[in-house]
C-alpha cells in the first residue's frame, strides 16, 4: 500500500524522489538483514579487488638496503602479500639486503631467483634459508664449494628445485651437499666442474633426485 501511495504521488510530477524513499524504506524496514549481508559482501569484494603482485622481477638494476627494505615492507599495503615468484638477478645484493629479505614480511615466496649476484657469502646463504623457498635459482654466482657445504646448515628444508648451473668453481658434490634437502628433486648442474673427471661416479644422489649436466664453458 505504500509503494502504491508513493507511485500516486510520482504521477503528479515532482515525486521521483519520493518513490525512491519510500521503496527503500520498505525494504529495510521488511528485510534489514540481506541489506546488512549485501554492504558486508560489497566490502569484501573490494577487498578482494585490491591489486596484489605474484610475480616479480627487477632483474639488472641496483637493490641496495634501502630499496629491500621498501620491497619488504610493501606487503602492509596488501600489494605484495601474494607474491611467490620474485627474481632478482644482477642486482650486487649485499648480504644487508638479503638479510632484509629473509627475516622480511615476504613470506609467500617460493620461487627465488639470484643469478649473476656474486660472489656470494656464507652470509647470504644463512639469510635465504630463513625463506621457505621451493625453487632457488643461482646461476652465475660465483658459487665455491664451501658455499655448497653451507647449504643444509642453514635450512631449505621444502626445497625442490635447486640451479647451481654456470658457476665455474663449483667442481664436486658430495652426499653430505645434498643430504639435509630431503624436498630435493631437481639438481641442476650444467656448465660447472662437476663431471669432469672420474668423480662423477661418485657423486652419491638420491635415485629420487635428477641431476642436469652439461660440459663446461668457462675456464
Amino acid at each position: 500500500a505504500a509503494a502504491a501511495a508513493a507511485r500516486g504521488r510520482g504521477d503528479g510530477g515532482g515525486g521521483g524522489g519520493l518513490v525512491a524513499v519510500a521503496v527503500a524504506a520498505e525494504g529495510a524496514a521488511a528485510v534489514p538483514p540481506p541489506l546488512l549481508a549485501s554492504r558486508s559482501s560489497s566490502s569484501a569484494a573490494t577487498a578482494a579487488a585490491r591489486p596484489s603482485l605474484q610475480s616479480l622481477s627487477v632483474s639488472f638494476g641496483s637493490v641496495d638496503l634501502n630499496a629491500m627494505r621498501a620491497l619488504v615492507l610493501c606487503p602492509t599495503s596488501g600489494l605484495c602479500s601474494s607474491l611467490t615468484h620474485l627474481q632478482l638477478r644482477g642486482c650486487g645484493l649485499s648480504v644487508g639486503a638479503l638479510r632484509e629479505l629473509g627475516a622480511g614480511s615476504l613470506t609467500a615466496v617460493r620461487h627465488l631467483d639470484l643469478s649473476c649476484n656474486g660472489p656470494l657469502e656464507q652470509g647470504h646463504i644463512h639469510c635465504l634459508g630463513l625463506l621457505r623457498l621451493h625453487q632457488l635459482t643461482l646461476q652465475q654466482c660465483q658459487l665455491t664449494n664451501f658455499l655448497l657445504d653451507a647449504l643444509p646448515e642453514h635450512g631449505f628444508a621444502e626445497l625442490a628445485t635447486l640451479d647451481l648451473s654456470q658457476n665455474c668453481m663449483l667442481v664436486d658434490v658430495t652426499w653430505e651437499h645434498e643430504q639435509g634437502l630431503p624436498a630435493l628433486r631437481l639438481l641442476n648442474l650444467q656448465h660447472t666442474a662437476v663431471g669432469l673427471d672420474a668423480r662423477i661416479g661418485q657423486l652419491h644422489i638420491r635415485n629420487n633426485v635428477r641431476v642436469l649436466l652439461k660440459p663446461l664453458l668457462c675456464m
